[in-house]
């Protein structure tokens, strides 16, 4: 027997199996750390109805869908307004945030392969060991050489070690806004100014903030600089399927001008059917990702992601509170919708994790600089704080109950967020 039917299922039968997948998502339990992000109902009809209104349009047929392609121009624009940009900046919209990574790193090894910049090696991109993997990954891909250098004890980008580590091949410089690991926002006017100094391309990776810092500043939270506000910033990644709130995959990666920008695109390739020329890496892309993304924004407008923002932070200051109050418990400060906890007083954190995953929580663990904990955040009721909160307490006494017994950082991680 095989998975593949000789016949058709009954269309009652393919739903029924969609919807025992569904019932396994708790989205009180699991939700807040799986990137859900449902907001509320009214949203959801507009994402399901945008979705479904676009569902088989194809960006790159652009010329013959002119209402899809203006929409993409404005997501574009309106991306690159919340992310500081003026009047000149510009982008693509691409399938994710590596895509994005990818496409800012292909635009900074073009343009120096055109200014004739060489060195005794391949190029090299510079970044705080905190930098997400998709660069290293983008690295891989296009030639280049990734030089992660140790954070500062903050755990912020050491923008002096970085400066040591440029060389003649050096080509980029990459922030985080905020990194992933800590949630902290690397000094981007430091890392910047660097790369202007050094007449180097300036990425900074907000995939996680881009669509979320600046709204938590209108509310009143503390933000540094970092977007395309501050001098010497080339490129930015950012999410829209993070708190952009739109549906997956979307993401777009923001150029300051299109100078910068003009490098992104990959080479035109002839063909028998003309001209063969994209934007980015992916070719086909889903229409209906782009409609449904453009429309969370008109939707929600400023206003809209300000109060978002507004409750997320508030439930992540909830949470940590709640945390610091529990004995056998110790949190560390972040900069946005992360929770980093970890067991303290002889509780072990990975036994920690171990006893909060039996209670049905999806746990993302940090193995450096010590093993620890992460909780992504969001506008969550409180009956979600008041559950996890409970289970943290509970999984608190059946650790101390049963010893250390922890394993080793060694072999865990956080997976592949992002």
């Amino acid at each position: 027997m095989t998975l593949f039917p000789d016949h058709g299922l009954p269309l009652e039968v393919v739903l029924d199996g969609l919807a025992a997948g569904a019932r396994d998502h708790d989205p009180v339990r699991s939700g807040p750390a799986s990137f859900s992000l449902e907001v509320n109902a009214d949203l959801q009809r507009v994402i399901r109805t945008a979705f479904a209104r676009y569902l088989t349009h194809n960006p790159v047929f652009g010329e013959a869908l002119p209402s899809l392609a203006r929409i993409e121009r404005e997501l574009v624009s309106m991306g690159a307004e919340i992310c500081g940009g003026g009047p000149a900046a510009t982008g693509f919209v691409t399938l994710g945030g590596s895509e994005s990574i990818f496409t800012a790193l292909h635009a900074a090894r073009e343009r120096a392969r055109a200014s004739g910049r060489h060195g005794d090696g391949p190029y090299e991109v510079v970044a705080s060991e905190t930098i997400h993997p998709a660069h290293a990954k983008a690295c891989h891909y296009l030639g280049l050489l990734l030089v992660g250098v140790p954070y500062r004890d903050d755990l912020r980008a050491d923008v002096e070690a970085m400066a040591a580590a440029i060389t003649p091949a050096t080509i980029a410089l990459c922030a985080s806004a905020p990194q992933w690991p800590h949630h902290r926002f690397d000094d981007v006017e430091a890392v910047a100014a660097l790369a202007r100094d050094r007449e180097l391309w300036c990425h900074v990776d907000a995939c996680v903030g881009g669509y979320l810092a600046p709204f938590v500043r209108a509310a009143g939270w503390p933000v540094p600089p970092y977007d395309f506000s501050v001098p010497g910033v080339c490129s930015m990644s950012a999410d829209l399927h993070k708190w952009g709130y739109a549906a997956k995959p979307a993401s777009t990666v923001l150029f300051a001008d299109g100078e910068l920008a003009r490098w992104a695109p990959p080479p035109p390739v002839p063909w028998d059917c003309g001209m063969y020329a994209t934007g980015s890496v992916a070719g086909s892309r889903p229409g209906a990702s782009v409609a449904a993304a453009w429309a969370v924004l008109r939707f929600l407008g400023r206003d809209g992601f300000t109060q978002l923002a507004s409750r997320t932070m508030t439930v992540r200051d909830s949470i940590v509170a709640g945390l610091d109050a529990i004995d056998g418990i110790r949190t560390r400060s972040t900069d946005l919708a992360m929770v980093v906890y970890g067991g303290a007083d002889g509780v072990d954190s990975d036994a920690l994790g171990d006893a909060l995953v039996r209670r049905g929580w999806l746990v993302m663990r940090l193995v450096r600089p010590e093993p620890m904990l992460q909780l992504l955040v969001d506008r969550l009721e409180d009956e979600f704080v008041e559950v996890f909160l409970a289970d943290v307490a509970a999984a608190v006494d059946e650790v101390r109950s049963a010893g250390s017994g922890g394993t080793s950082p060694a072999g865990r991680g956080s997976g592949a967020y992002g």
